[in-house]
């Protein structure tokens, strides 16, 4: 029997209808097994990628939470320290102007003592010319 497209149209030991001799048959089958079993390791494959992509996307936001709370943290130390070494000048210069008025005043004290002496050394001779 021969078809339109001169292929040979057999039964087998069957008697099934055959488009394709016996052996071709067998290994399209065969062929066809692998190929499933191909497409099926195939798409275990895509699942662990998927899988990986997932977990690697993961770690990866986890980092970028730390590095960002890691700058963070780093910007707030360095305005801390920004902030102290202001905070340190601010009290330099009170210790300065404090400084300075206590030198005012203790020269200021000197000048009232002395002052006062000779006040007092006056009104001793004063007292001492009177009684005389």
């Amino acid at each position: 029997m021969e078809t339109q497209g001169n292929k040979p149209v057999v039964f087998d030991e069957d008697l099934r209808l055959r488009v394709i001799s016996k052996e071709n048959f067998d290994d399209v089958t065969e062929m066809n097994a692998k190929s499933i079993g191909f497409v099926d390791k195939l798409q275990q494959f895509v699942s662990i990628v998927q899988s990986t992509t997932t977990s690697v996307q993961e770690q990866a936001d986890i980092i970028r939470k730390a590095k960002l709370k890691a700058m963070g943290l780093r910007n707030l130390v360095e305005a801390e320290k920004e902030s102290r070494k202001r905070k340190l000048m601010v009290l330099d210069q009170l210790i300065n102007e404090k400084q300075t008025e206590l030198e005012r005043n203790n020269s200021e004290y000197e000048s009232l003592f002395k002052v006062e002496a000779e006040q007092k050394l006056l009104t001793d001779k004063l007292s001492n010319t009177e009684s005389v």
